[in-house]
């Protein structure tokens, strides 16, 4: 019974684990992605049509212990086909709804457009605690999946030995050198002598 938990303990933590590899990943993509549009990218007028504020507070059981806040806009421009495109990032308070700011795309990509400027502080600090914060994640997750799979190894394990031994399987044959036929002397009818004329009965 305890041979399923050597595996299905570690699973959970496994899954978390990669997770937390998988959102690493995706940030460096991003930072890449901004590099790629702002290094060879192509520049394009566009208009902050919303601005807005997100607020994220960490709670402490009932009590919030810490809170922090990010500005957020929503760009609108027109690509080189000459269609309207928008998309939402995280930006600099600087930037109210109504401004015009340039932003940038790789060629070919209008869909990966940004307003950020390169190297910017603020986004660069936000993707390292991020980053910081899913590779202790990650470790985290591996260390509790190692800890399950190795009390779920010693459950097995005395389980195993707990169990009572079974009885050794009977034979299905007879022992080497036992006989099995008859032997070839062995009298076919009466010993001599035995009568064999019995009287008819009577009606």
């Amino acid at each position: 019974m305890f041979a399923a938990f050597e595996f299905l303990f570690p699973a959970i933590p496994g899954l978390m684990a990669a997770g937390s590899v998988a959102g690493i990943a995706g940030v460096i993509r991003k930072q890449r992605r901004l590099r790629a549009a702002w290094n060879s990218g192509i520049g394009i007028e566009a208009r902050c049509v919303r601005s807005y504020i997100v607020n994220t507070t960490t709670m402490r059981g009932n009590r919030p212990v810490s809170s922090s806040s990010h500005h957020k806009h929503v760009y609108e421009f027109t690509d080189g086909d000459g269609q309207r495109r928008r998309f939402e990032e995280a930006g600099p308070a600087t930037v109210f709804e109504g401004d015009t700011v340039v932003v940038r795309h790789p060629p070919g990509r209008p869909d990966q457009a940004t307003a950020l400027p390169p190297g910017d502080p603020g986004t660069r600090a936000r993707a390292r605690v991020r980053i910081g914060f899913l590779c202790f994640f990650a470790l985290l997750s591996v260390t509790i999946a190692t800890l399950f799979f190795t009390i779920g190894h010693e459950m097995a394990e005395s389980d195993d030995k707990g169990r009572a031994p079974q009885p050794a399987p009977l034979p299905s044959g007879p022992p080497p050198g036992f006989p099995t036929g008859f032997p070839t002397d062995f009298p076919t009818g009466p010993p001599p002598g035995f009568p064999t004329d019995f009287p008819a009965p009577r009606p």
